[in-house]
């Protein structure tokens, strides 16, 4: 079975590219965000902490101490609860709840507040695949995870252009990671890679417009968030690299390219992905149902243009943070860049050992209860 994957970072457009070729005779869409997939290549539960914000419908029961099970991978060894893997499939309560409601995570996070039907039964998946990997007791592979992981889908997948056979892919939108995506290149030969990039000052924009609508932040709080800029800069270095950029099962796709001119963007995708343009979309849907109506105008939420939205002087400084100017600015305003961008990779340090810190205190907590 071909196996197509859209990468990148969050905001990036990966959901916008599914609804794009949801629906296509050759492909099966899973909306589905790869946390599974994030965890195999390298995710440490060890660090882990217990959220009040995580929803875990078993905590307390059997299931959480309970060893899962183990998966073996590059040589390394896995071994994770029942527990662990929940709370990591659903991360944050709101994330947990919008798959309850059957919302879309790319739509809620570009502002709209939009429910749709799936027709898909997520209880029944995720019971299904509970139910074969507990079967196993013993190793499983990689590939024989991921099979079980795809193969639950597909029979739970209520859509009759999704029965299993040969001529389907499977294209699986990645929530975030460089990691992933070397995996993939790694370990698959016939692999095809979307990977989603976006302008510096409308990813951050959309970030923080959606840390506002999901956790009642100010928009401006994280609008200048070093997290986002270091991550950012990492994965624009890294699929621009001559070993990924290079890559013929690679294509990166420009996001506002993708919502300026959707027609010949999904052009060249269909081109890329061997598949028929005539049955691609060129108007975001979810089961062939067109996202932008009367009511509901999703493409225009995310055109929103963020040059309007941000004022000139903080889009010049995150044009400076990213090292994306197309101008040098005067000698005074680089000084006063320099300056702003010390104090907040200051802030940014003092945060994250602070929060090290705060770890390290657990853990000491923690043994000190054992050995009491």
């Amino acid at each position: 079975m071909k196996k197509i994957y859209i990468g990148g970072l969050a905001v990036s457009g990966k959901g916008l590219m599914k609804q794009l070729l949801d629906g296509h005779s050759q492909l099966c869409i899973i909306p589905f965000q790869g946390f599974i997939l994030k965890w195999l290549v390298g995710y440490d539960f060890g660090q882990l902490e217990n959220d009040s914000k995580l929803l875990n419908p078993y905590r307390g029961s059997y299931y959480e101490s309970l060893p899962f099970f183990t998966v073996k991978d590059n040589g390394r060894t896995y071994r994770v609860t029942f527990d662990e893997f929940i709370r990591n499939i659903y991360y944050y309560y709101d994330l947990y709840a919008a798959y309850r409601a059957k919302r879309i995570w790319g739509v809620a996070a570009a502002g709209v507040d939009i429910s749709v039907d799936f027709i898909f039964d997520y209880f029944s998946y995720e019971q299904e695949w509970f139910e074969r990997l507990f079967e196993k007791h013993a190793d499983v592979s990689t590939e024989e995870f991921l099979d079980i992981i795809y193969l639950c889908f597909i029979n739970n997948w209520k859509n009759s252009y999704v029965e299993r056979d040969s001529e389907y892919a499977i294209a699986t939108p990645l929530q975030n990671g460089i990691n992933p995506i070397h995996w993939i290149l790694k370990n698959t030969i016939n692999t095809k890679m979307l990977l989603m990039e976006r302008d510096c000052v409308g990813f951050s924009y959309a970030l923080a417009k959606k840390d506002s609508l999901y956790f009642n932040k100010p928009l401006n709080s994280q609008l200048f968030s070093l997290s986002y800029v270091n991550t950012l800069k990492e994965y624009r270095d890294f699929i621009h690299s001559p070993a990924i950029s290079d890559d013929p099962r690679v294509m990166v796709v420009d996001f506002e390219k993708l919502v300026l001119d959707t027609r010949k963007t999904m052009s060249k995708v269909a081109d890329f992905l061997g598949i028929a343009f005539k049955d691609v979309l060129t108007i975001a849907t979810l089961n062939k149902i067109p996202l932008e109506t009367e009511n509901r105008k999703f493409t225009g939420m995310i055109q929103e243009d963020p040059y309007k939205a941000i004022p000139p002087d903080a889009i010049e400084f995150l044009r400076y943070l990213y090292g994306a100017r197309s101008t040098k600015p005067p000698k005074i305003k680089t000084m006063i860049y320099g300056i702003r961008a010390f104090k907040l990779i200051m802030a940014y340090n003092v945060k994250r050992f602070w929060q090290r810190f705060k770890k390290i205190l657990l853990i000491l907590h923690r043994r000190f209860i054992k050995k009491g």
